[in-house]
């Protein structure tokens, strides 16, 4: 091309470059903008969680709603586990939650509620997919701790965390795998505005 011809696509190749910086570095603002969105707003509504240091009866939950501003509980139950199929494995927390929960959410890749089955797994897509599984497989349960019960238990469902990779499946089905009756590790609390700071007190 002609010496005059170079200058318009310099120009335009340094217009393209510093557009690109803007983006570049501006990106991350939106993408926790909606990682707040979605995980703690969507996901976990709860305005309070609790986590108890041993698990307790699930009866618990009646001193929980007797605390001063307390509107809702839902309890769940949380245990070490190690996930295997095939030659794959992996260390993560199985938690088991109630049915109708409200506070904390399962959520798709189009950010719908997925049911929570009665049996069964739900576990995030990218522990799925370091597992190479996918609904219908079924997976080895490991648990590590307590009598470190093992047993094999169908994929259900996957959901789309953005933090982590937690597995859930019903708090029932996983008070039966660990044999130790209905117990509790945590609540998830929705408050009464006004009573927030009795709360905390």
């Amino acid at each position: 091309p002609a010496p005059g011809k170079k200058k318009p696509q310099l120009m335009t190749l340094g217009i393209a470059g510093a557009v690109a910086i803007l983006i570049s570095g501006t990106w991350w603002r939106d993408a926790i903008d909606y990682l707040f969105e979605v995980e703690f707003r969507m996901r976990e509504r709860q305005d309070v969680s609790l986590v108890l240091a041993e698990p307790a009866s699930d009866s618990a939950v009646y001193e929980l709603m007797r605390l001063p501003g307390v509107m809702r509980v839902e309890i769940d139950r949380s245990a070490p586990v190690r996930l295997l199929h095939g030659h794959r494995s992996y260390r993560t927390t199985l938690t088991g939650l109630s049915s109708g929960a409200t506070l904390r959410l399962l959520l798709d890749d189009d950010l719908r509620d997925v049911p929570l089955p009665e049996e069964g797994l739900v576990i995030n897509r990218t522990l799925a997919d370091l597992l190479a599984v996918r609904p219908g497989d079924r997976v080895r349960v490991e648990v590590l701790q307590g009598a470190r019960k093992s047993v094999d238990v169908p994929v259900v469902a996957l959901v789309a965390d953005l933090m982590g990779t937690p597995a859930f499946m019903h708090i029932d089905a996983l008070n039966r795998l660990l044999g130790e009756g209905d117990a509790m590790s945590g609540a998830r609390l929705r408050l009464d505005a006004a009573e927030r700071v009795r709360f905390l007190q």
